[in-house]
């Protein structure tokens, strides 16, 4: 997905995609490993993806859900923090306290749901416009 360099030190952010390719198609985007001194959320990540590779091959369900629905997971974030078992990036600045809370631009999921009625919501999940 990108690499990042940090004193001479070449760190990738990797991300895993299963399902749907097309820009469009509605994706969940599951992160770990923002804040890296907290490490669980990077093993989250990943055993919930090796939950979903095992149960790729016989689960129906699943399998319908990805020809529409894309998933992604990153399980690290912020590399530079995991390797200095820090919160911060490599300038410091810590990624979970340092996003912006107005924007004029799109804004993902968790950030403007916060801003219109939950019945609005559950149209939009729905699809239905409404």
């Amino acid at each position: 997905m990108a690499d990042l360099y940090y004193r001479g030190e070449i760190l990738s952010v990797t991300a895993i995609e299963l399902g749907q390719q097309q820009s469009s198609c509605p994706t969940v985007l599951f992160v770990g490993g923002v804040h890296c001194v907290e490490r669980i959320g990077a093993q989250v990540v990943l055993a919930f993806l090796s939950n979903l590779l095992n149960r790729l091959p016989w689960d129906t369900h699943l399998q319908q859900l990805l020809k529409h629905e894309r998933l992604a997971f990153v399980p690290v974030a912020n590399p530079v923090g995991f390797l200095r078992s820090s919160r911060g990036n490599g300038n410091n600045v810590d990624l979970m306290r340092n996003a912006p809370i107005d924007s004029d631009e799109d804004m993902t999921f968790l950030v403007w749901a916060t801003n219109i009625p939950q019945t609005a919501l559950v149209s939009r999940q729905r699809g239905d416009g409404s």
